[in-house]
């Protein structure tokens, strides 16, 4: 709308479009303003007005700028012409108005000539911003010139305001959702080994974690196992298995020849001597029966006793050696054998008898040595349970191993059992070592010791 004003020397009209146009020469004055502006009506015209500087304008509103004779942009006096509020800039001269701080700048004083950037951080989302405002704690606005922050991602957090980036979640710790001020430590069971964890990782099987905030599991140690994932404990071994490494997700059953009786175990134990095992993950061993051993640690079966040795009932015994005067001639035995009479073994595991000698007996079962016989005794065969009276004729005269010995000539005896012969008497001729002695004849001579009558001395004639 415009609107013509007469001569008025000092009259103020308000809310008028925009436009002045003085006109001198005939005192009247047409004047185009914006909508709640002040128009002057002025009584003369200012002559010689100066450009008003960059980060200033020229305010219409004031006589000074207002009644000026050139265009607007002009003042009388270089005082006159205002600042730039702030908020706004002006970055040529003869300006009548100054321009606002587009989004993402600002111009903190007035008389500016130009906006700033906003600098990371920091954002302004309006025109004419006299400053910029901090980014929230969980946001960041990484490049200058922002209009509004971004929210911090997944596994990343900003305890701060005025932030250009946001900070990565250290190892151990996570962070799942976004515009966050902190990360959260990874709870039991679980771990994280990177930065910036938008979760964290279960533990693999054979390992836990039984602390919050770890940056890896451990592993299960020897004699424990897991078997599951995200585990906070793992497990003792149960009894009849073992784990001899660490990391163990199962437990091995016991081999053959060992066993396990308890839990938690590293390695099994050996079936002792006398003991076998032929079963995986068993909890004990077995003893071996009766006329069986085994003659080394981890048996998985029984071997029979060797011959000349023995095993009489179940258990965990070693085969025995027969003791002397006893034998086994067979294998797996569960008992020894007496020697028979006249026999005899005098060391032990034997596995047969030996006959007693010629002159010597055995008269009882299970003889270690053979006797000698007495004097007067003899045993003309091996393997004799007795001795026998040396024979008439014959006689021994100590005890041993002799066999009776036969009367010398000119000597006998008649009785069983004789220690010594008997020398024949004078007066007697002894022509049978088991006979009597029979009486010289008449006419003979026997000085005793005589066999036969020749050896008698015949008596000479008157």
């Amino acid at each position: 709308m415009t609107e013509t004003l007469r001569r008025q020397s000092t009259t103020v009209l308000w809310n008028v479009p925009v436009l002045l146009v003085v006109l001198i020469s005939q005192g009247w004055s047409e004047v185009y303003l914006d909508e709640f502006t002040p128009v002057l009506n002025c009584s003369e015209v200012i002559q010689n007005c100066f450009p008003c500087q960059a980060g200033q304008y020229a305010n219409n509103t004031v006589t000074c700028c207002g009644c000026c004779n050139r265009q607007p942009g002009f003042c009388c006096e270089a005082s006159c012409c205002s600042k730039c509020e702030p908020g706004y800039y002006q970055n040529t001269t003869e300006a009548s108005s100054c321009t606002p701080c587009e989004e993402g700048t600002y111009s903190e004083n007035a008389g500016e000539t130009t906006c700033y950037d906003c600098s990371p951080g920091w954002f302004s989302n309006q025109t004419g911003a006299s400053s910029c405002e901090k980014c929230d704690a969980g946001t960041h606005a990484r490049k200058p010139r922002s209009l509004t922050c971004d929210e911090c991602c997944q596994g990343k957090y900003q305890p701060q305001q005025g932030q250009p980036d946001c900070l990565s979640c250290k190892p151990g710790s996570f962070q799942n959702q976004t515009r966050q001020t902190t990360c959260v430590s990874c709870a039991k069971g679980t771990f994280c080994n990177l930065e910036g964890c938008s979760t964290c990782f279960p533990c693999e099987a054979g390992f836990y974690a039984n602390k919050t905030g770890l940056l890896e599991c451990y592993r299960c140690d020897y004699g424990h196992y897991q078997n599951d994932t995200g585990q906070q404990t793992c497990h003792l071994c149960e009894e009849g298995t073992y784990c001899n490494i660490s990391g163990c997700v199962n437990c091995s059953s016991c081999p053959k020849g060992n066993y396990s009786d308890s839990k938690g175990n590293k390695f099994c134990k050996a079936c002792q001597l006398g003991e076998y095992q032929d079963k995986e993950g068993q909890t004990n061993c077995l003893p071996c029966p009766a006329g069986f051993e085994t003659r080394a640690l981890g048996a998985t079966n029984c071997t029979g006793c060797e011959k000349g040795y023995f095993k009489h009932s179940m258990s965990k015994e070693m085969c025995q050696p027969c003791s002397p005067g006893h034998f086994s001639e067979h294998r797996n035995a569960t008992n020894c054998s007496d020697c028979a009479p006249g026999t005899y073994i005098n060391h032990s595991g034997g596995t047969s008898c030996n006959l007693c000698t010629v002159g010597m007996f055995c008269g009882e079962p299970a003889c270690e040595v053979c006797e000698v016989c007495a004097a007067g005794e003899e045993a003309v065969k091996e393997g004799a349970e007795n001795c026998t009276l040396c024979e008439p004729g014959k006689a021994k005269a100590i005890p041993g191993s002799d066999l009776c010995e036969q009367c010398a000539d000119g000597s006998y005896q008649t009785d069983f059992g004789a220690k010594k012969c008997i020398l024949c008497p004078p007066g007697y001729f002894c022509p049978c070592a088991s006979c009597d002695p029979q009486p010289c004849p008449k006419n003979t001579l026997c000085p005793g010791g005589n066999k036969q009558l020749t050896h008698a001395i015949s008596r000479c004639s008157g």
